[in-house]
């Protein structure tokens, strides 16, 4: 009995010893794997991070070098292989034979990270202003055309006539005619959504209009968009037009300004199609009966843009920008003087239209880059980067999209980075 109780006891105390030994090895067990756990996700942490330092150094090759995707070889980024294992990608995708952007991809180890490249696009419209627009009477705008929409089984076209950075506002109240948008050039109708019908006689409206006029769109950087370079380097744009006409001051060359429509035309006649104007600019005698189907570009820049005649059948599209020039300089150049009178100038007609509206608003002179009074038909585009203005359009005035602006080999929108596009994985 007492021999079977020992073995009993020594039992017990080998199962306990046992159990003992099988807990400490679970344990270890236990230790070791989340040991190496955590070496994984050192491991995995470190490869993420040498495969996004390495997508950042090819970001910045790709932004400085200005590379283009289409013909893009990856061995560009060798100098950004962090460390030398790391490999690069870039595959295109596709919709209807058509690349709608790239993945440029960067991996090592196990890791990837990637950002997209979209294509260049210009947004193009009949009329694009960083600021505000205030449209009196009823206008017939044709719109630019976009991509095709189909509705109900009926194909449409996205239709744009307005972009504005700040606001637009369209003012029929008084007005015999209707504000509308339509699509001439297209076998297509604007679709429904892309259609502005604003009925005469209704109130002054800021908003509510179809995608065909978009308002408060701020940040809108037009001559980046539209040449591919800040406008702090204006100087290589300009090196790249035809001619170049020097005007000043509508005050103090008088006659320079007053000509400067003229002298446009003589230009666009000696087949010029990249115009530059340095100051103030009247396009009275601007005309363009004897250019066939050529599409001139005009730039304005650091002046006020006037028209005081009937301009009809001018086909080409007009960017006017400042750069480094103070906004009190609109107001000189268009000249009001207290007591609801103007100075001498090249302006002074335009500038009696309005001097004694805004006699108890002064301020409206430095928001003001141009002013048409009269009756202009064009066909052609009228961009306008300056943040801080207000175009007022009155009289008669048609605007119509000239589609050979899109074919002008100087504007350039190049291929961008979509810096909300990165991933990791």
């Amino acid at each position: 009995m007492k021999k079977e109780g020992g073995l009993a006891s020594l039992s017990v105390v080998a199962g306990i010893v046992m159990m003992g030994m099988l807990f400490s090895f679970s344990v270890m067990q236990f230790g070791m794997a989340e040991t190496k756990k955590k070496q994984n996700l050192i491991v995995k942490g470190t490869e993420k991070a040498n495969a996004k330092a390495s997508l950042d150094c090819a970001v910045a090759v790709f932004e400085k070098k200005e590379l283009d995707p289409e013909t893009l070889n990856v061995s560009e980024f060798n100098e950004c292989k962090i460390p030398e294992e790391t490999q690069f990608s870039l595959t295109p995708f596709k919709k209807a034979e058509t690349i709608t952007h790239w993945v440029l991809t960067a991996s090592y180890g196990s890791s990837k990270a990637n950002v997209v490249i979209a294509p260049g696009k210009i947004d193009f419209a009949v009329f694009k202003t960083a600021g505000s627009v205030e449209i009196l009477g009823g206008h017939e705008w044709e719109a630019a055309t976009g991509d095709i929409l189909t509705v109900d089984g009926v194909d449409y076209v996205e239709c744009r006539v307005i972009v504005a950075g700040g606001t637009v506002t369209i003012d029929v109240q008084k007005s015999d005619a209707d504000f509308t948008t339509y699509a001439p050039n297209s076998k297509y109708d604007c679709a429904p959504t892309y259609s502005t019908v604003i009925q005469k006689g209704t109130q002054p409206t800021s908003d509510g209009f179809d995608l065909d006029i978009l308002s408060n769109q701020g940040g809108m950087d037009i001559f980046q968009d539209y040449f591919g370079v800040p406008k702090k380097d204006w100087e290589k744009i300009r090196d790249k037009f035809d001619i170049v006409i020097t005007t000043g001051s509508a005050i103090e060359q008088k006659t320079a300004v007053s000509e400067c429509g003229t002298n446009i035309t003589k230009a666009i006649n000696n087949g010029n199609t990249l115009i530059w104007v340095d100051g103030d600019c009247l396009l009275d005698g601007l005309d363009h009966s004897n250019v066939g189907n050529a599409s001139p570009l005009i730039v304005i820049k650091n002046g006020i843009i006037g028209l005081n005649a009937t301009l009809e059948g001018f086909k080409g599209s007009f960017f006017q920008f400042v750069f480094d020039y103070p906004s009190e300089n609109f107001s000189k150049s268009w000249g009001p003087q207290p007591g609801g009178i103007c100075k001498e100038g090249a302006m002074k007609t335009i500038c009696l239209q309005l001097v004694n509206v805004w006699e108890d608003a002064p301020e409206n002179w430095e928001q003001l880059p141009i002013y048409f009074y009269g009756s202009l038909l064009m066909e052609g585009s009228y961009l306008i980067d300056l943040p801080d203005s207000k175009v007022y359009i009155n009289g008669a005035f048609v605007a119509a999209y000239d589609e050979g602006l899109e074919d002008n080999p100087i504007l350039n929108s190049p291929p961008k980075v979509l810096k909300g596009s990165y991933h990791d994985f």
